[in-house]
């Protein structure tokens, strides 16, 4: 009853402070409806910009351009409290207010595409989702111009996206079209491109491909060419390079690597980098030499039918199989969606699958072929978990997997204990040598 109360009150507020007067309404109403959205109290912030666009419309007609703040407020909140009808169609509004006002290429529309395509990510239509990211960038590029430097936010941002939904190769083209901006301005050595470099180095991993550490030289290069760099961004390298010969399994070169890192380090970076072990992002076959063949149905130029047998990739991410790999990923915000690169997909694939589990990826559909039935729904998969406890060496391998406790099959648990051997581990580092470390802890969810 008390929240009750308050809530009333704080309502009963709001109205009168926008009722207070004209010369008020674009100036104290802003900034009450964004207190409320800022301290989470979305209920009181909907109220209050539903009387904003109320008092803007009377004032300046349903076509103003002071309507677009308040409904994007309006549509933020909506989407804060999961209405997402309403979100979609205020957004839709507020979007067509800008293209009316200001233009159908002006970036006042950003804001709003990235509330459209966390809305469809909320409904799972991930291809809408991607299309939203597209066209935002089309707009960045209209507007910067797309050798500009000044798109290069834009590019980090799509790389991301990219990144995120599992696009690799887009991500890995982004990030190349980034480093070709930066060194057209004639300077080949240029540190800004070291985030890019970094990144397309995780993303070879991911993409199991060959040879993350040879593009990481390019930084080092860097490094040499510009010996004012700061100590942050000679340890952000090292640490990397020290991975990428940790995944290879050249154990000597990723200690000398991880050496140069501690010692480019202050003592908080080398707490928050080497206490305990962690995992490193990259994607991996479970059956690296499985004979299993596969036959799909073709036809061809003729209309014949025929049967030819399905690619390495194509395998991978069959929905009738269990877990043929699994992903390690680069944020933790990841999207739990894939979207596949058409370079391996067949016409009749689905463009998109579900991927579950934190820290580890599996395909979503190829995990239920090894749970019972009872264990399908996303409520159920929610509550499923497994327990492990087990020794990163100083290479970085793993050792003595156990399942201290868990609610999954006897085949969930194999399937982690088989990842977790073929996975790496960024080592403990201690006085900046490589350490065993013993009963390390991890719990997998599957929460989709």
């Amino acid at each position: 009853m008390l929240i009750r109360l308050l809530i009333l009150v704080s309502i009963t507020l709001v109205s009168s402070v926008l009722a207070a007067s004209d010369s008020d309404d674009t100036t104290v109403a802003p900034e009450l409806a964004l207190s409320f959205e800022a301290n989470q109290e979305f209920e009181l912030a909907i109220d209050a910009y539903q009387q904003q666009v109320t008092k803007a419309e009377a004032a300046f007609g349903p076509f103003s351009e002071e309507l677009i703040d308040p409904l994007m407020g309006l549509a933020r909140s909506y989407f804060a409290v999961s209405d997402y009808d309403a979100a979609f169609k205020t957004n839709e509004r507020a979007q067509h207010l800008t293209h009316r006002n200001q233009g159908v290429y002006s970036i006042r529309q950003l804001e709003g595409i990235d509330l459209m395509t966390q809305i469809y990510l909320s409904q799972r239509e991930i291809e809408m989702a991607d299309k939203q990211q597209i066209f935002s960038l089309f707009i960045s590029e209209h507007h910067f111009g797309k050798e500009s430097i000044d798109l290069l936010p834009a590019l980090a941002k799509m790389s991301m996206w990219y990144m995120d939904t599992g696009q690799y190769r887009h991500a890995q083209d982004v990030l190349a079209r980034s480093r070709d901006i930066i060194k057209s301005s004639g300077n080949t050595h240029e540190p800004s491109q070291i985030p890019a470099i970094i990144e397309t180095a995780k993303i070879k991993r991911l993409r199991r491909s060959c040879c993350s550490h040879k593009i990481l030289q390019d930084a080092l290069a860097i490094v040499d060419a510009n010996p004012d760099i700061g100590n942050d961004l000679r340890a952000w390298i090292y640490v990397e390079l020290a991975d990428s010969y940790t995944v290879r399994g050249e154990a000597e070169k990723a200690a000398n690597n991880y050496r140069l890192a501690w010692q480019a380090m202050n003592e908080k970076q080398r707490w928050d980098y080497f206490l305990q072990p962690r995992p490193i992002a990259l994607s991996k076959e479970l059956e690296e030499k499985s004979n299993l063949r596969i036959l799909r149905a073709e036809k061809n130029r003729f209309g014949r039918g025929k049967f030819e047998p399905m690619s390495v990739e194509e395998k991978l991410l069959l929905e009738t199989l269990p877990p043929q790999e699994f992903h390690i990923p680069v944020n933790d915000h990841d999207y739990k969606v894939r979207i596949r690169d058409r370079m391996f997909r067949h016409p009749e694939d689905k463009k998109t699958f579900r991927v579950v589990g934190h820290p580890f990826q599996f395909v979503h559909e190829q995990l239920l072929n090894i749970l019972p039935q009872s264990m399908h729904d996303d409520e159920d998969l929610a509550k499923l978990y497994v327990e492990l406890s087990f020794t990163v060496n100083q290479k970085g391998s793993i050792r003595e997997v156990e399942v201290e406790s868990s609610n999954v099959p006897a085949k969930v648990r194999r399937l982690m204990r088989q990842v977790l051997r073929k996975t790496k581990f960024r080592p403990r580092i201690l006085a900046g040598e490589m350490i065993t470390t013993s009963q390390v802890q991890l719990y997998q969810t599957f929460e989709p």
